[in-house]
């Protein structure tokens, strides 16, 4: 599968995943533990190749949550598995709305 973004759309193709770059928002779960904070800056630009893992393992580095926690991430809702890539999160998941926003919930153990 080939994925592009042009202009903020996704489009497809045969093969594989395009890199470019994509614009996206973490945004603090309400069901997340106050006690991990929140990121300074939310918006961000990377890879769309980067990985709902490589995000976490982020997320992990900035907001410095008590060892005793996980952290996972959803998009509308749905958890997202650690291997799907961000263009596949707003292919499959986001496909007809403007900006990507994902949701961290920082959770007690």
């Amino acid at each position: 599968m080939h994925v592009v973004l042009q202009r903020g759309h996704l489009t497809r193709g045969g093969g594989h995943f395009a890199v470019v770059e994509i614009g996206f928002s973490l945004i603090e779960s309400s069901d997340s533990m106050k006690t991990a904070g929140s990121l300074d800056k939310p918006y961000l630009r990377t890879k769309s190749t980067l990985t709902v893992n490589h995000l976490l393992q982020y997320l992990g580095r900035k907001l410095a949550p008590p060892s005793a926690t996980s952290i996972s991430l959803e998009c509308d809702g749905v958890s997202l598995p650690s291997g799907l890539s961000l263009a596949e999160i707003k292919m499959d998941y986001w496909a007809d709305k403007p900006d990507l926003v994902l949701h961290y919930q920082v959770a007690a153990d």
